[in-house]
């Protein structure tokens, strides 16, 4: 397939699976106003997800898969972790902020991985970060003056809710640095196996020691988190995946964007979440500085 043509499908389906991980997001508050456990929706979605690509990955990957060295497997265990805590973190993170401030948190992910990258990997930084920064703090306080004003409705316990969101950052960016590396040594099928059953291993270690606190499970929020499955974790992540082999990392956190306006709409039309008139400055101000210093480092 020619390149601009295999960068087109990439982006298409890129796309898609923002839009999926949106849907799933619903489906996971959803599931836990029905009294699941951020940890048991997170196990049950990495637990299906490697249950239905064990068949796709095993009987052909195999082999390789053997042959793969210590280090690879080292980086595949720390890529399962942070990809863990990336999920429960931002699961628990949405039951205490509203769907829109919660992803406008996460869309800082390209400056923190950008400072990552330049105080563990060396990498400069151009002017253009720095003002993109400056940006979405800027941002972050006109949300936080709007909170402090009681003027926009982000959730029972918003500062919590935003730390926890700011963490699952972290845990994602150092995701994203190790998966960049995995996936040019690794296809598509073994690599997503492989990631979601490291993770599920890691999720089941968190919920074992709670499993007799779980409370009542309702066949409403099981529903709901196999939906969560579905779209999210057979949908949306492997989407993901298969972008980043293709597309850059620039053009990915610019269109993952998208993510906040479509979990915005989605969670008003079904969680009758009303964005305030400062939440949404704010969050535009964050886009903007996000976005600023992204495309100010394309020719980088």
């Amino acid at each position: 397939m020619p390149q601009v043509s295999r960068k087109a499908v990439a982006l298409v389906v890129l796309l898609f699976g923002l839009f999926l991980a949106s849907i799933g997001l619903i489906a996971m508050r959803h599931a836990q106003q029905e009294g699941l456990s951020s940890p048991l929706i997170v196990l049950m979605r990495l637990g299906i997800g490697a249950l239905v690509f064990t068949p796709l990955a095993l009987p052909r990957h195999l082999p390789r898969i053997r042959r793969m060295p210590r280090r690879v497997w080292q980086l595949l265990l720390l890529a399962g972790v942070c990809f863990c805590a990336d999920l429960i973190l931002f699961t628990e993170a949405i039951k205490y902020v509203n769907i829109l401030l919660a992803t406008v948190i996460v869309s800082l992910m390209p400056l923190v991985t950008a400072l990552m990258e330049r105080f563990l990997l060396k990498v400069p930084l151009q002017r253009s970060m720095y003002i993109g920064m400056a940006l979405a703090m800027g941002g972050g306080i006109v949300i936080a003056l709007g909170s402090a004003n009681g003027d926009s409705n982000l959730g029972p316990q918003p500062l919590l809710g935003a730390f926890l969101s700011l963490l699952s950052v972290f845990g994602a960016c150092v995701y994203l640095i190790v998966g960049r590396t995995l996936r040019t040594r690794i296809p598509l099928l073994p690599y997503t196996w492989m990631l979601f059953a490291i993770s599920a291993l890691v999720a089941l270690v968190v919920v074992l020691p709670a499993i007799g606190d779980t409370g009542s499970i309702s066949l409403q929020g099981i529903t709901w988190a196999l939906i969560a499955s579905a779209v999210s974790q057979l949908g949306a992540h492997p989407a993901f995946i298969f972008s980043v082999a293709t597309l850059s990392p620039t053009l990915i956190s610019v269109a993952s964007q998208s993510i906040i306006l479509y979990g915005s709409v989605l969670a008003f039309l079904f969680l009758h979440q009303i964005p305030g008139i400062p939440e949404i400055l704010g969050g535009a101000i964050i886009l903007a500085g996000v976005i600023f210093a992204i495309y100010g480092q394309r020719d980088s």
